[in-house]
């Protein structure tokens, strides 16, 4: 009792012997006084209001306490454990208090000094921290209501305002305005949609242009026929009152060649058709040399032959005419001497042969390498061209019209300069 002299603070003191190291008697006593206020004030007034903390021993001493009455009393002077049975050991009165109605008491034992560090919390205190934290919590999802319902709004208004505007754009196009335009920001689903939109009203103008550009060209065609139609029956009587006027005076010759002209006439207008058998086409071929061969005098021979089994076969309208011109103009014109065309149709297996033939002058090695350039391109010749004597005009025409209308169907063209040409067409057909 006599230490620390004149100081009334509560004190933890702890006490050790200390001993001779060589003899290991006792020399001495270290005594060591802490105050436990210091302690209290160091570790436990930072506890919150409502909030008491205390440190006691095993026997129920408190040793520090966050209130500093409480230091030298015993738990069972505390309010908190009033109604506990002192019968009780510390442990089990620290176990019966721990749900309380009005607080809350935990504890945590050291495993050095055997000592129990008291925490005692007041459940209104708790309550009101919940509520606390409850309006905080309305208060946030109230925040994150309004600024989802604002995102939202500023995201549907980014997908709605383009679609209203597309909308209007669609209904002004179906009135007939074809200058619509819609223009979107962005390449997203939106901005493609709009591409699109834009691409389809561009696309269907031009269709719409196209299908009234055809309908004006079909009804000039129309009306073009309808004057065909009208014209070629005065053309053929007046052409048969000519024909029956030369048979009358005698001019078998005049006569003969007015009948050519005539079926020439029929023939290549073949009321409107685009097609002719084998016989029809060697028929015109026919008259057009009859007539050609009057007009240059005695200048070249023909001869036409024509297989029996294939002279129903169907083919484009003037097929053979303008092969037949070429050899009149191009082969037999330039010629000095008497010339010769010959035209044959005849069938090898299953492909039926068109020859052309004459024995004009020729074709010049570097035009007929050009030729068949152009034709195994597929491009044609200008009119310009063939109006300055160029005979690759009328070759293209006639490989364009034989391949639209028969698969695998080929021109062929030879020619020896001086010697003369030979025009080949090769039509593969089905059946035996």
């Amino acid at each position: 009792d006599g230490i620390f002299v004149g100081d009334h603070y509560h004190k933890i003191v702890l006490s050790r012997i200390i001993k001779n190291v060589y003899t290991l008697k006792p020399a001495g006593l270290a005594v060591i006084g802490v105050d436990a206020g210091k302690i209290g004030s160091q570790y436990l007034d930072n506890s919150e209001d409502d909030v008491d903390m205390f440190v006691v021993d095993r026997d129920g001493l408190i040793i520090t306490a966050s209130n500093r009455s409480w230091i030298g009393k015993r738990d069972l002077d505390l309010p908190y454990f009033a109604d506990s049975d002192p019968k009780l050991n510390l442990e089990q009165r620290l176990e019966s208090t721990a749900d309380h109605k009005q607080w809350i008491v935990s504890h945590l034992q050291s495993e050095t000094t055997g000592w129990y560090v008291v925490v005692v919390h007041s459940k209104r205190q708790l309550v009101k921290e919940l509520g606390q934290i409850s309006q905080v919590t309305v208060t946030i999802a109230f925040l994150c209501l309004a600024v989802s319902l604002m995102v939202t709004w500023l995201a549907a208004a980014s997908i709605t305002k383009p679609l209203k505007k597309l909308s209007r754009s669609m209904r002004r196009f179906q009135t007939g305005d074809f200058t619509q335009r819609v223009f979107f920001e962005g390449n997203d689903e939106i901005g493609l949609l709009g591409h699109g939109y834009n691409l389809m009203v561009q696309r269907i103008k031009s269709l719409i242009n196209d299908v009234y550009a055809s309908k004006l060209k079909q009804q000039e065609a129309e009306l073009k026929t309808l004057q065909a139609q009208i014209r070629p029956h005065f053309l053929y009587n007046t052409l048969n009152t000519i024909c029956w006027e030369a048979e009358k005076k005698g001019d078998k010759e005049i006569a003969d060649m007015v009948y050519s002209l005539s079926q020439v006439f029929r023939l290549s207008l073949n009321d409107g058709r685009d097609t002719f058998t084998l016989e029809q086409e060697v028929e015109l071929v026919k008259n057009y040399l009859f007539l050609q061969k009057n007009r240059f005098r005695e200048r070249f021979e023909f001869e036409i032959t024509l297989d029996e089994s294939i002279k129903d076969f169907t083919v484009p309208k003037l097929l053979l005419q303008p092969l037949a011109e070429n050899a009149v103009i191009h082969g037999i014109e330039p010629l000095a001497g008497s010339g010769l065309i010959s035209i044959r149709a005849f069938r090898k297996d299953r492909t039926i042969v068109l020859e052309v033939q004459d024995n004009g002058v020729g074709i010049t090695p570097e035009r007929l390498q050009e030729l068949h350039q152009r034709l195994a391109r597929g491009s044609s010749i200008s009119e310009e061209e063939e109006n300055a004597g160029r005979s690759g005009f009328a070759l293209s025409n006639v490989q364009e019209r034989l391949a639209l209308f028969f698969a695998g169907a080929s021109l062929q063209v030879e020619s020896v300069e001086g010697a003369g040409t030979r025009i080949i067409i090769h039509i593969t057909v089905e059946g035996p």
